[in-house]
């Protein structure tokens, strides 16, 4: 997608329908998602402190409890220092959600239950 040219309504559209996706997969016991946010090659131009804290609370105000953690990696010196400034703009108990990670595939393997599949998608950016 390019940045430049994208609408940010249908943008974060896009996202929600993603989203809905999800916990329609979910299982009936399940109540709370994992939503990995692929941070490879962000820079600067990709910054748009608006439209990242509309995505943020699009998470919150219409999945407050459903969403149980955003991971966002791998993560570089830019990724944190925007992270840095917009986790100033949005509550405490969403910004507690969201963890940085250097190996997204490590974190996963951590954070999932044993034998559980990481999609080879996240595997191959690490």
């Amino acid at each position: 997608m390019d940045l430049k040219t994208y609408d940010r309504d249908e943008y974060i559209r896009a996202h929600v329908y993603l989203i809905e996706r999800g916990i329609q997969m979910m299982e009936k016991e399940v109540s709370s998602f994992l939503l990995v946010v692929d941070a490879s090659d962000l820079g600067r131009k990709h910054l748009d402190i608006s439209r990242d804290k509309a995505l943020l609370n699009v998470a919150t105000e219409a999945y407050p409890d459903r969403l149980g953690m955003l991971l966002v990696g791998p993560v570089n010196l830019f990724v944190r220092a925007a992270w840095s400034i917009l986790s100033k703009l949005i509550p405490k108990r969403l910004a507690k959600k969201i963890h940085m990670s250097k190996d997204l595939t490590k974190s996963l393997q951590d954070l999932l239950p044993e034998g559980s599949e990481i999609p080879s998608l996240i595997k191959r950016k690490g």
